[in-house]
């Protein structure tokens, strides 16, 4: 059975008067809102800007303290390769300002990326570089290194100084993989 509701004239008149302030308040509510996070958007944009131009090792600073767990947080998932190795930031480095200022004197610009010259060793003044970002791929621990004029090195360092024609993946193979000295890998014909 339907239900059936008898309305007044007024009564009608007053829905259709409310059903009207809903659809324009919420119309200048959602603008506003609108506006607001806008306003809001554009401000944290700027600060990035700001704080990125004032500190552009900032996020040098903040990656290499993170991974070391010197930031707050949940454990991440790589901290078997730096603080579970027992790799931390030395003291006096957890304070920006005063790394700040050893990197712009050792020769810190845009481009490069702070490297550990011992990758066992920790993020020190002693034990820290700037390096390109080949450089720096090229010093890890997974890198291949080979005996070359009595010194360990990177094969990657040796193969780019010997100008080798052959293709690295094919030189680093016969290293590895068939057991042949350095030179030998260098110089044979494929």
């Amino acid at each position: 059975m339907n239900k059936v509701i008898f309305e007044d004239e007024a009564h009608r008149r007053k829905r259709e008067i409310m059903r009207r302030y809903r659809a324009t308040h919420q119309k200048k509510v959602l603008e506003i809102n609108r506006e607001s996070r806008n306003r809001n958007r554009e401000k944290i944009r700027a600060g990035k800007r700001r704080y990125a131009q004032a500190h552009p090792l900032a996020s040098v600073h903040h990656g290499m303290m993170k991974r070391c767990g010197h930031r707050k947080g949940k454990s991440p998932h790589w901290k078997h390769y730096y603080s579970g190795r027992g790799i931390i930031v030395c003291q006096e480095w957890r304070s920006f300002p005063v790394f700040e200022k050893w990197a712009l004197a050792n020769g810190y610009h845009k481009g490069l990326q702070i490297d550990r010259i011992d990758p066992n060793g920790n993020y020190c003044p002693e034990n820290c570089r700037f390096v390109s970002p080949h450089d720096n791929a090229v010093n890890r621990r997974s890198s291949l290194c080979v005996e070359w004029n009595g010194e360990v090195v990177p094969l990657m360092k040796v193969y780019e100084s010997a100008k080798c024609p052959l293709p690295y993946n094919l030189v680093r193979d016969r290293v590895r993989r068939n057991k042949w000295p350095v030179e030998r890998a260098l110089t044979e014909p494929a």
